[in-house]
């Protein structure tokens, strides 16, 4: 035994022995040694064992057909050495080389702790595997040994000397190929297979011996792409080093091989060895990246793979050495918020209204909609005259998709994500694309992308490989895609789709007059409303007839918005009545891709057609009129069941002054209660809440000062744009009217509540709103923009208190009033005032009493006492409810002043 071993490295001839890990087992009688690695790939040698020999391997050749069988017991013989000795560090001594071939035979020892421990040759040879040679052999004393070794193995019938044991049953029945190999992966996908690695391409590929048909297959790793080798003999940035990753790990290891998919005849799958996935340790190390294609297919999970893919790029390790995260372009506030959608603009985008109002188009990130395939024509007949392409319903699968997202969305809250923003781009023929905000939108607990995927109602967005520009749950989407191909959904399907045929009525006369009469004999239909165009004018589609028709409301008149003027679309826009801009978002509103009911009883002479629509049982008609948005029409009124509503629901909006009877002046403008004995005035007014405070006051904003407000801050900016202030050259004192710079950059007038150091407590005079800023975003206002009142005045709620401090009565208040819509306000005496909803004349007061948020504020005066009443009806049955604050019974007796509780 030699105790001090030569290194693999040493080349040079000698007695000492070369120590080694087993790489690989060529056959029975042949291995190669590695050494360790050093700033490179190991050296290998390939040791021949000496003085014996072993059942030679099938082989296959490079035609078609050319190959060997195994000789008796050669699989045996190579599986009993490989599981002995692969991985394991072994010793090696040369006895000598050939000179021609520099083949070099020797012998080969298992060692422990850097000493020799079993000589391999002698085990194999005295467990019957192994065969003496008996010719060319210089006899010497360990070649006597070996021949008495095998003399007893023959003699017990071991290995290959088993008596009667039939040469024929030893011999592998190979699989060199499969006919189908689709039919092939098809009845084993997902299933586990034994396997033996035979061979590493690359870190990525590798090919295996499949058990127990000893079908040899190429396997790719599912999932990832790895540095490889160039068939003109270069290779990319670390691909030796990645190799002998996959190489040291796997090779002619005992694996399980799950397919997982297939490309072009080659197998994908996820190669599980009993240490872990190779796919998730090459990604951890850097030494591959992920591939959308095949991820989805991981058995493990995508989010495993990205997950592992992260950590490497964090760490800027290999292939990421260089690696720069993706740059932000949005304000972390824009990242997260939940809107109502309002309108489905395409397969692929939506607007949807912010908390604040604002109306916002977004993309549904990760999906593409349906498009017709370059020479493809729109489905139907070819479009002659004045018929032109209409995506929504020429375009096979347009509509479907809509309607999926018409559906489920329209009038729904939603969780938006803005998963990135794409920058504004130039397209073809002169037509730009402006920026994008590209969304993962949620409802409840459904992903819309993942839902349109899934049925086959949009395809997916393919992003550039290291483009991290996409959604987060991208990898669900390709899996949601992938099961629709499998099941040959929607755009997927065998079948030639069609788009949605419907016919054109509106603004065709002749089309129109043949449609009324069964119009009118049907009676109330359903309808789907695809646009607003007025206050009153809608087209609307009609999917029994199969139509689409311009409808104009029954019963009701109101102005008329901007539109196109006479000379089309080239010409100016006619601006719009008083009123008109009003009436047409109310409409929206409520109507707007809605499934409604309609009831034509008519048409005027231009083909749109006459009569009633219902909106969840709701008449449109009898609403516009009823929020002052348009007057009565008697003449189409008059014949129909709704002319006493719609009297008095004008009647009532003229008392109110809303919308378009704001200035009328009729009667006298206060309007008392029908109660002799009281003579409680009512004026109110449309106001926006723009800021709720303790103790259930408010700052609103009168509804007919946005002009105004519009104009003052249009001044604003322009006097700071045009003189921007210089910093520190202001010194604010308290009390001070001056400019503040919000946090979107822009200036509002502002007072000065506090100072403190080099901070200031500022109340925004217009908005309502207060903020701690630095002294440094205030500057001097000019006195020509200070004149102006504060467009946010302060008020209470009147004839309520809150139980105490800490109830629930301010956000259940905020929730009320805050919701982007005006309110009806009414000052009772001083600065309280009552507030009705603008769209339900719900007492908001009292709607906080009824659900047991806040206590009734008793007032003696006599003109309240109508009130009063109302309230207190409205606590009693609080009260029996047990709601809220009355949960655990009467907490009035707390309330007293003995109980240490002050009036409010």
């Amino acid at each position: 035994m030699v105790s001090n071993p030569e290194p693999l490295t040493q080349t040079t001839g000698g007695s000492g022995r070369r120590h080694g890990v087993v790489k690989q087992v060529l056959s029975g009688d042949a291995v190669v040694i590695r050494g360790p690695p050093r700033n490179g790939p190991p050296l290998e040698m390939q040791l021949f064992f000496s003085s014996v020999t072993a059942p030679r391997l099938a082989r296959r050749g490079n035609a078609p057909g050319d190959f060997t069988d195994d000789e008796p017991f050669a699989w045996e013989v190579r599986e009993y050495l490989r599981k002995k000795v692969i991985g394991k560090e072994v010793q090696a001594s040369v006895d000598h080389t050939v000179p021609n071939s520099g083949r070099e035979y020797g012998s080969l020892w298992l060692t422990e702790d850097g000493q020799a421990t079993e000589n391999v040759i002698e085990t194999m040879v005295s467990e019957g595997w192994l065969e003496v040679k008996k010719t060319g052999i210089r006899p010497d004393e360990q070649y006597g040994r070996l021949i008495e070794l095998e003399e007893k193995a023959r003699a017990a019938g071991l290995g290959r000397w088993q008596p009667n044991a039939d040469p024929k049953e030893h011999i592998r029945d190979i699989t060199w190929s499969v006919e189908n190999v689709q039919r092939f992966f098809d009845s084993n996908k997902k299933k586990p297979i034994k396997a033996v690695v035979e061979f590493v391409r690359d870190c990525c590929t590798v090919r295996a011996t499949l058990l127990p048909d000893f079908y040899p297959a190429m396997i790719a790793l599912t999932g990832i792409r790895g540095p490889s080798f160039k068939q003109d003999g270069s290779k990319d940035e670390y691909a030796d080093e990645a190799k002998f990753f996959t190489e040291s790990r796997l090779l002619q290891r005992d694996v399980e091989i799950i397919l997982e998919g297939l490309n072009n005849n080659l197998l994908i799958g996820t190669i599980v060895h009993p240490a872990g996935s190779i796919t998730e340790a090459l990604l951890k190390q850097g030494f591959a990246r992920c591939v959308d294609w095949s991820i989805g297919m991981y058995s493990g999970g995508a989010d495993k793979l990205r997950a592992a893919e992260r950590e490497a790029k964090e760490k800027k390790i290999r292939i990421w050495k260089n690696y720069e995260p993706a740059q932000i372009n949005f304000r972390e506030g824009e990242k997260h918020y939940t809107a109502k959608v309002v309108e489905i603009n395409n397969a692929d985008s939506i607007t949807v209204k912010l908390a604040s109002g604002q109306l916002k188009k977004i993309f549904i990130s990760g999906v593409r909609p349906p498009k017709l395939a370059p020479g493809e024509e729109a489905a139907g007949p070819p479009k002659t005259g004045k018929e032109k392409f209409r995506p929504i319903y020429d375009i096979p699968f347009m509509f479907e998709a809509r309607e999926f997202l018409r559906k489920k969305l329209i009038g729904q809250k939603v969780d938006v994500t803005l998963d990135y923003v794409q920058q504004p781009r130039a397209g073809e023929a002169e037509r730009d694309f402006p920026e994008r905000h590209c969304c993962s939108v949620v409802i409840g607990d459904t992903n819309v992308a993942e839902a349109l995927l899934s049925r086959g109602l949009a395809s997916i967005v393919f992003y550039r490989q290291d483009d991290e520009q996409r959604p987060s749950n991208y990898d669900v989407l390709l899996a949601a895609e992938q099961k629709a191909q499998a099941g040959k959904k929607g755009l997927h399907g065998k079948k030639t789709a069609t788009g949605f045929r419907v016919a054109d009525v509106s603004g065709d006369t002749a089309k129109a007059k043949a449609f009324l009469p069964g119009f009118q004999r049907a009676g109330k239909q359903e309808a789907i409303v695809e646009y607003v165009g007025s206050g009153s004018r809608f087209r609307i589609l009609i999917p029994k007839s199969s139509c689409v028709v311009s409808l104009i409301l029954a019963g009701v008149r109101c102005p008329k918005g901007s539109r196109m003027g006479p000379a089309g679309p080239n010409g100016p826009i006619l601006p719009a009545e008083e009123g008109g801009e009003a009436a047409l978002n109310f409409s929206k509103e409520l109507a707007a891709q809605r499934d409604v009911t309609v009831e034509i009883s008519d048409m005027d002479k231009v083909g749109n057609f006459i009569g009633w629509m219902f909106v969840e049982g709701k008449n449109v008609s009898l609403e516009l009129v009823e929020a002052g948005h348009g007057s009565v029409n008697h003449y189409s009124a008059e014949r129909s069941p709704y002319l006493s509503a719609l009297e008095k629901a004008e009647a009532n909006a003229k008392a109110r002054k809303l919308g378009i009877w704001a200035n009328f002046v009729e009667s006298e403008a206060e309007v008392k209660t029908e109660d002799d004995h009281s003579d409680r005035s009512e004026h109110y007014k449309r106001v926006m809440v723009v800021e709720t405070l303790p103790n259930l006051h408010f700052f609103a904003q009168n509804v007919e000062d946005g002009p105004k407000l519009e104009a003052l801050m249009d001044n604003v900016r322009q006097e700071f744009s045009s003189n921007p202030p210089l910093q520190g050259s202001y010194a604010p004192k308290r009390g001070d009217v001056c400019a503040a710079r919000f946090s979107d950059g822009q200036w509002y007038r502002a007072k000065v509540e506090a100072l403190q150091g080099g901070k200031a407590e500022i109340l925004y005079l217009d908005y309502g709103n207060r903020e701690s800023t630095s002294v440094g975003n205030l500057a001097l206002l000019p006195a020509s923009l200070k004149s102006a009142e504060p467009f946010a005045k302060e008020y209470g709620l009147a004839f309520v208190r809150e139980h105490t401090e800490d109830s629930d009565a301010e956000y259940a208040f905020g929730v009320l009033v805050k919701d982007g819509v005006p309110v009806l306000l009414n000052v009772e005496y001083g600065n309280s005032v009552t507030l009705l909803k603008s769209d339900t004349k719900a007492d908001v007061a009292k709607t906080l009493i009824t659900d047991g948020q806040v206590l009734l504020d008793h007032r003696k005066e006599r003109r309240f006492q109508k009130i009063m009443e109302e309230y207190k009806d409205a606590q009693e049955q609080a009260k029996r409810s047990r709601k809220n604050i009355w949960r655990y019974g009467d907490i009035t007796a707390d309330d007293a002043k003995e109980f240490g509780m002050s009036g409010r």
